[in-house]
C-alpha cells in the first residue's frame, strides 16, 4: 500500500438558520445557507495508460469508474494525493484498496464502501431515486451514482463507453439539468502511450461539472443494473448544515485517545424555556434501563427561533462515575411547554477534539437513525431540520439504540 496523508478536518461552517414556520415570525434577516451548484468537485480521469484486458497495452481498457469517482469525492474532502503521486498512480492505488487487487474487475457497491473506508471517507447515505440524489446534493454532499452507459447521451467521446454501468459523481442540480464530474470523460490532450510515458500518466485533460438535461440523467440511473443507485461519502461541501464525519475514531478510543465526553446538537426554539436537559443511560446507570433525573444534564439556550449549536460536556463528578462503558439512549427534552416549536438540525457524540463517535442528521420531517418524539407532531420544515410542535409539557425526542463505546 503506497502511505497518503491523513484527511485534515475542515473548519466547520454553521449558517445561522431561522426556523420558518406558519404562525411564527421569524427574525429577519436569518437566512439558510445554500448547497452550491455545483459542488466543488475537482475531476479526475480513470483513464491512463495501463495494461488493457484486451491485451497489449493501452490508454483505456480496465474499468476505472468507481475508484476514480472515489479518488474526487476524496480530493474534495481534503485527501490531497502527495505531490510525487500521478494520477494515474493515485487511482490504481483507489482501485486496490476498493477491490483489493489492480485488476480488470468491475467496481460493486460494497466495493466502494470499502474504498471509502480505506481512504478515510465516511460512508452516509444509499439514495434510490433520483430526487434523493438531488436532495444529497442539497444537503453538500456528492453522490456516486451507476448510469446505464448505453442510454446516457455522452457528449465527449462517447466511443469510449462499453455499454454496461458506469460510474460518476453527481454534483448538483439545477432546474431540469444535473452536473456529474464523468472520469471517463476526457477532452484534449494526448492519448497514444507509445512511448509508454512515465508512471503510465498521460496528458489527457477533463472537464468538472458536465451539464446533462435531468430527464437523460434519471433515465440512465433508473435503467442501470442497481437501478437509480447512488451514495454519498464524506463530509458536506460548500457550507450546509450536515456535522463532520471524516477521520472518526474506532468506537473504542485506544490508549492515548480521548474519551467520547461531548454531546453536541444544533437546534432551534420558539419555546419559552431556556433551557434543554439531556438524560442518558449507559452500562452504569440503573439496570432498569430507564432514564432517570440524576444521570441527565441541562444546557441553557437561547429561543429566538435561529439555529444554534450547543455542546454539553460529560466529565463532572457524577458523569465520570456514570457516563462510561457504553452509551445505550439518549433522551432531550428541548421544552416544558405545550404548543411551541422546536426543530433539530443534527446530533452527535464526540471527544475534546472533535473526533466523532456517532451523529445523526434530520431530513427534513423526520427524525433520523432510530430517533422518535413524544408527545410532538412534526410540522412543515426549513431544508434539512426535524421541526415539530409541542403537544403537551413533557415532550422529548429519544433514540434507544446509541451504541456508542464512550471509550472509558
Amino acid at each position: 500500500m503506497l502511505p497518503l496523508p491523513a484527511i485534515q478536518p475542515r473548519a466547520a461552517r454553521w449558517a445561522a438558520v431561522a426556523l420558518l414556520l406558519p404562525a411564527v415570525a421569524a427574525s429577519p434577516g436569518a437566512a439558510r445557507a445554500q448547497a452550491p451548484v455545483p459542488l466543488p468537485v475537482p475531476w479526475m480521469g480513470q483513464a491512463y495508460c495501463q495494461d488493457d484486458c484486451r491485451g497489449g497495452f493501452s490508454w483505456q481498457g480496465r474499468n476505472n469508474c468507481g475508484p476514480a469517482s472515489l479518488a474526487m469525492v476524496a480530493e474534495a474532502n481534503g485527501l490531497r494525493r502527495p505531490a510525487d503521486m500521478s494520477r494515474a498512480r493515485f487511482v490504481r492505488y483507489v482501485k486496490t484498496l476498493t477491490e483489493g487487487r489492480d485488476d480488470c474487475g468491475a467496481t460493486a457497491r460494497e466495493e466502494l464502501d470499502l474504498g471509502a473506508a480505506a481512504l478515510g471517507l465516511c460512508v452516509r447515505e444509499h439514495a434510490w431515486k433520483t430526487h434523493q440524489i438531488e436532495a444529497l446534493t442539497r444537503r453538500c454532499l456528492p453522490v456516486a451514482t451507476y448510469l446505464d452507459e448505453r442510454t446516457m447521451p455522452w457528449r465527449y467521446n462517447p466511443s469510449f463507453y462499453a455499454g454496461g454501468d458506469h460510474i460518476v459523481v453527481t454534483t448538483g442540480f439545477t432546474g431540469n439539468r444535473v452536473t456529474i464530474n464523468d472520469p471517463l470523460e476526457a477532452r484534449g490532450g494526448r492519448r497514444s502511450c507509445s512511448p509508454r510515458p512515465p508512471d503510465h500518466e498521460n496528458a489527457v485533460v477533463g472537464v468538472a461539472h458536465s451539464s446533462y438535461a435531468r430527464a437523460d440523467f434519471d433515465a440512465a440511473a433508473y435503467l442501470a443494473d442497481l437501478g437509480w443507485w447512488g451514495k454519498a461519502y464524506g463530509d458536506a461541501l460548500g457550507g450546509c448544515d450536515v456535522p463532520p464525519c471524516n477521520a472518526a475514531p474506532a468506537p473504542a478510543a485506544p490508549p492515548g485517545r480521548l474519551p467520547f465526553t461531548k454531546l453536541t446538537f444544533r437546534m432551534s426554539s420558539h419555546c419559552p424555556d431556556r433551557e434543554v436537559r439531556v438524560y442518558y443511560v449507559t452500562t452504569m446507570t440503573l439496570a432498569d434501563g430507564a432514564f432517570h433525573e440524576q444521570f441527565s444534564k441541562s444546557k441553557t439556550i437561547e429561543n429566538d427561533g435561529l439555529f444554534r449549536t450547543y455542546t454539553i460536556s460529560f466529565d463532572g463528578d457524577t458523569s465520570r462515575l456514570y457516563w462510561q462503558g457504553k452509551l445505550r439512549k439518549l433522551r432531550i427534552d428541548p421544552s416544558q411547554v405545550r404548543g411551541c416549536l422546536v426543530a433539530f438540525s443534527w446530533i452527535g457524540v464526540h471527544d475534546a477534539e472533535g473526533r466523532t463517535a456517532k451523529s445523526w442528521t434530520f431530513p427534513a420531517g423526520t427524525g433520523g437513525g432510530y430517533w422518535w418524539a413524544k408527545d410532538t407532531i412534526t410540522t412543515q420544515p426549513l431544508g434539512p431540520i426535524w421541526a415539530m410542535h409541542t403537544t403537551s409539557n413533557d415532550p422529548w425526542i429519544e433514540n434507544d439504540y446509541v451504541d456508542v463505546d464512550l471509550g472509558r
